[in-house]
């Protein structure tokens, strides 16, 4: 990829962009107090347009110079950056001008708002941090909502509670202003943010190029000295890392090439690595953390007597370790912070997608849960004193970052931000935070594997959907030949259906509340999905069609249901539910209302096949199994190879079972047969180039339909109070 140009050598050019101040070193645009940061590639588009306003830009010499000609990255990112770039400076356009990017058919784009260089120092001065404003946590709010990426509309899709869509109103006057600035803004996925006691030394974790995710260490007083890389092997995953209390080390999670989560110290000066202990690893999720004393590590980890992920005190002086807490069997204890004074851990109790937050004494294990709404809950961080935390969380449809005492009480709004995730103190602040901001794009696309018929024949695109918002998780009808997705294309989190090309697209009847997984009948063209009703604390179960009004509500009792699958017959339904207590697959029959359960091990996605097996997932759990219907039947491992992120994805049709596998460089869709166990390739993608969750569908003449993920990036950005 081509770098900044800057003509002569000098530091790369300001521009003047309609009313815009566009820095492309801080890669930031900015209008009055509005300030968007834009991820590095979606820069660099911008300041090939600026560079020469008015001319048309081949789309072929974008891709060329940004993406360095790669044919399948390049249209695709080059198209989400336009669209980007047009969500933010569209208003600025001219009366009689489609959009303040146009595109020239079959050549590419040309910038019709005027552009031209200004002063460095002038611009510079320009782009000054930016304010932003707490939420206010109140159904009432009737201001025009815009989008936010965000995760209650499918709260019952993620399991790892991250990564999905929503609407957030417009939020009112704040009670107290936070200065936002950015401290990461490189190209690519940077997370778990950690500062050094002394405030100077940022670590983070980064992925980029779809690398596995490396540690990194900034130095905050040197903003423009480039990040040092700690990490010193390319091939295994790192993340999470903590600093020591004296700043010459750092523990961090390390990923082995098993999938096996290992805690590691590593030596700074020396470059040596200590190897600690075992942990359980969930997609984002904060796993482990250091005592202030620097004494002890708390470790999230499976405890295979009774298969809860509980907190584990592992002493580094060699002494005995604790479990510490004692979560129900389905339940996960993570995303754990240690508080300043080392008395106290902060956990989310996490059970399938629903989190409380609690906090436990260090010496007695005595527990107090500070939350009970039943939310999607993901990172947290002690403010100075100990006194209150800040967690982020889902509220009344919009991300929000909140704060709670310590002690307990009412959650008041803390900061608005959208789609932040993991975060830490900044140590020397009256309740400053590193945060992890995310941001990202999927559309769908339709593909023939063998286009001829003949074997080896080059697998075809035959459609896509995309739009200016996201398209998710299509599911193929068997009855109607049509797919039914999520978007967010008309502003707000609905359901669409198309043909099975992406063409006809309509959007499904109103839906009273915020959608999560769905699914075809086979025999009709009834549809069911998981929804949770406005201001509602459960997932309830909802049967639809697509030609009538808004869909049924055919389970309210009390439960939680998600993740429906119809069986052949479409006579019933294989939900996901915690009726039982714990998490299972039940059988709902459409008839009778009445439940049967199928699992007792953790079932959460589920599809009965035409040889009468259930074939399953569990969750948190890597593989698939199989079993008879029935709670007491002994289960048969069928796949050791599919991610415990890829719980649904997979289909069986037929005597095939069709799956995503995850490779260090390449996402593959499998064919399997079941009665000879011979498998085959259909489909080969650059790594993470499919969604994770529920993002397979397979129709009965082998079409595959994917939901893609067109771009990842998520920077770090401090929030000081003003």
């Amino acid at each position: 990829m081509s770098g900044p140009a800057s003509g002569d050598g000098a530091a790369p050019p300001r521009y003047r962009i309609g009313d815009w101040q566009f820095d492309l070193p801080a890669r930031a645009l900015q209008r009055g107090e509005r300030i968007e940061h834009l991820p590095l590639k979606v820069a660099l588009v911008l300041q090939q347009l600026a560079e020469q306003p008015g001319a048309v830009l081949p789309r072929e010499r974008l891709i060329a110079r940004i993406w360095d000609g790669n044919d399948y990255t390049g249209p695709r990112g080059l198209t989400n950056a336009i669209w980007q770039l047009r969500r933010l400076l569209d208003d600025d356009a001219a009366a009689d001008t489609a959009s303040a990017i146009e595109t020239i058919a079959k050549t590419g784009y040309r910038l019709s708002l005027p552009a031209q260089r200004v002063p460095a120092a002038e611009a510079a001065a320009a782009i000054d941090a930016a304010t932003v404003e707490p939420p206010v946590i109140s159904a009432a709010s009737s201001s025009r909502p815009r989008l936010l990426i965000a995760l209650s509309g499918l709260v019952a899709l993620l399991a790892a509670a991250v990564l999905a869509i929503t609407l957030a109103p417009r939020r009112a006057a704040p009670t107290a202003l936070l200065k936002a600035e950015p401290l990461t803004v490189y190209d690519g996925v940077e997370e778990f943010p950690n500062i050094s006691t002394d405030g100077r030394w940022l670590a983070f974790s980064w992925e980029k190029n779809e690398r596995p995710s490396q540690i990194y260490v900034k130095d905050l007083q040197d903003p423009q000295a480039p990040p040092r890389r700690i990490s010193r092997d390319e091939s295994l995953e790192e993340l999470r890392p903590v600093w020591s209390a004296d700043g010459r080390a750092i523990a961090l999670v390390q990923l082995q090439p098993d999938g096996a989560c290992r805690i590691l110290i590593r030596e700074l000066a020396a470059q040596q690595d200590r190897s600690v202990a075992e942990c359980f690893y969930e997609r984002l999720h904060q796993v482990m953390d250091w005592s202030p004393d620097g004494r002890t590590l708390a470790i999230a980890r499976k405890d295979e007597r009774d298969d809860a992920v509980a907190i584990v005190l592992h002493p580094l002086d060699g002494s005995g370790e604790r479990r510490l807490t004692q979560p129900a069997d389905d339940a996960q204890d993570s995303q754990l912070a240690w508080s300043h004074d080392g008395r106290r851990i902060a956990f989310i109790r996490r059970s399938v997608n629903i989190g409380e937050l609690y906090v436990i004494d260090v010496a007695s294990g005595r527990e107090q849960r500070l939350t009970d709404d039943g939310m999607p809950m993901f990172g947290l961080a002690w403010l100075p004193g100990d006194e209150a935390l800040v967690f982020n969380t889902m509220r009344n449809g919009g991300f929000a970052s909140l704060k709670i005492d310590a002690g307990g009480g009412r959650a008041e709004p803390y900061a608005a931000i959208d789609a932040p995730f993991n975060m830490a103190a900044i140590p020397g602040t009256h309740g400053g935070l590193a945060i992890s901001q995310h941001r990202s794009a999927e559309h769908i696309e339709i593909w023939r594997p063998n286009a001829a018929g003949g074997a080896g024949a080059a697998p075809t695109m035959l459609g896509s959907l995309s739009s200016t918002g996201r398209e998710l998780y299509a599911q193929w009808s068997a009855y109607s030949d049509r797919l039914i997705f999520m978007s967010t294309r008309s502003g707000r989190v609905e359901l669409w259906t198309s043909n099975s090309d992406g063409s006809d697209t309509r959007p499904v009847p109103a839906l009273p509340g915020l959608p999560g997984a769905m699914c075809w009948s086979p025999v009709d063209g009834r549809y069911a999905v998981a929804l949770r009703p406005d201001g509602g604390r459960h997932d309830l179960l909802y049967i639809g069609a697509t030609d009538r009004d808004a869909p049924q509500l055919v389970v309210d009792d009390g439960h939680d249901y998600q993740n429906p699958s119809w069986q052949a017959d479409g006579l019933g339904l294989i939900v996901a539910s915690n009726r039982g207590g714990n998490w299972d697959l039940w059988r709902w029959d459409t008839r009778s209302h009445e439940a049967a359960r199928l699992t007792d091990d953790g079932g959460i996605y589920g599809q009965i096949a035409d040889d009468g097996w259930l074939y399953y997932a569990r969750s948190s759990q890597t593989g698939l199994w199989r079993r008879r219907p029935g709670a007491q039947s002994a289960r048969e491992p069928v796949l050791a190879d599919l991610g415990k992120d890829d719980w649904g994805n997979w289909q069986v049709l037929g005597s095939t079972l069709y799956y995503i596998a995850r490779t260090a460089d390449h996402d593959r869709v499998i064919a399997r047969n079941l009665v000879d166990g011979n498998t085959r390739t259909l489909l080969e993608l650059p790594r993470n180039a499919i969604r994770i969750y529920h993002s397979l569908s397979v129709t009965s003449d082998g079409r595959v339909v994917l939901t893609i993920l067109g771009r990842r990036q998520a920077d770090i950005v401090a929030l000081r109070p003003s």
